[in-house]
């Protein structure tokens, strides 16, 4: 298919508690009326308008849930047998995401190149150079989702990011807790979120797996690396140039190492 538009519908991606999806939507095997299967396919430009997005795949511990709308996307696609791939541009309004049992986006808008591929039980979706944030607010990251076997994974890494603007697409549960210690914070900071299995990040340089320490109990973790940072508490300055400190989840709350 050279080009395909949709507008002002809906597209829901669903994979189930089995592992199945939604989205083989093509004859892959040969049925018994001896009809040769459809094994390749692909559409070179499909564009999306004003199309809401809703989506659910089932994993080991919390279904993990998105929605928002596409306000505009040129992507293209391709399968063969029961795997499809896309890749493309999108924004998308009102993008929420929700993970191990807590919501990672809320209500943030999102520019970016996307690329993922869908595979049975094993999901891959990864954006680079996205712009996320509220309103005119907005901190550039890349990001990583997968999803197999049951286990899922989420990264996110911004490089130079604002202090204070990279609240605005922290979740509210998140900056509730961790509002005191990063309260007195301005300047420019790398920050790293590993939500879940670290044994899903891609690694290598791109992405933080999460920290080593034996307390954290896998369900999140948030890295902060200051490249030029300041601290005001009570009067006095610290400005921050080097060093980490990491806020991660425990079986009991959470704790905070730095180094």
């Amino acid at each position: 298919v050279r080009a395909l538009t949709l507008r002002q519908g809906q597209i829901g991606v669903e994979q189930r508690e089995n592992g199945r999806g939604n989205w083989t939507f093509w004859k892959a095997d040969a049925g018994s009326d001896g009809e040769s299967p459809l094994t390749q396919w692909k559409i070179d430009e499909l564009l999306l308008e004003q199309v809401e997005l809703v989506g659910r795949v089932a994993s080991g511990k919390e279904d993990v849930v998105w929605t928002g709308q596409v306000q505009k996307a040129q992507c293209r696609l391709s399968g063969q047998k029961s795997q499809w791939a896309f890749g493309g541009d999108v924004v998308v309004k009102n993008l929420t995401l929700e993970a191990a049992g807590e919501r990672w986006l809320d209500g943030v808008q999102i520019e970016t190149d996307v690329h993922g591929r869908f595979l049975d039980n094993d999901v891959t979706v990864a954006l680079g150079g996205a712009r996320v944030g509220k309103l005119d607010e907005k901190t550039a990251l890349d990001a990583e989702l997968r999803m197999t076997g049951g286990q899922f994974g989420l990264f996110l890494q911004a490089t130079r990011a604002d202090a204070v603007v990279m609240r605005s697409w922290w979740p509210e549960w998140l900056d509730r807790t961790l509002g005191s210690w990063v309260d007195p914070l301005t300047g420019v900071v790398d920050v790293d979120v590993a939500v879940g299995d670290r044994t899903l990040s891609s690694g290598g340089a791109q992405f933080w797996p999460g920290p080593e320490a034996s307390l954290w109990s896998g369900e999140w973790a948030v890295r902060l690396k200051p490249r030029a940072l300041n601290c005001v508490s009570e009067g006095q300055q610290m400005s921050v140039q080097e060093g980490a400190v990491w806020f991660a989840s425990a079986d009991r709350g959470w704790f905070a190492e730095a180094k």
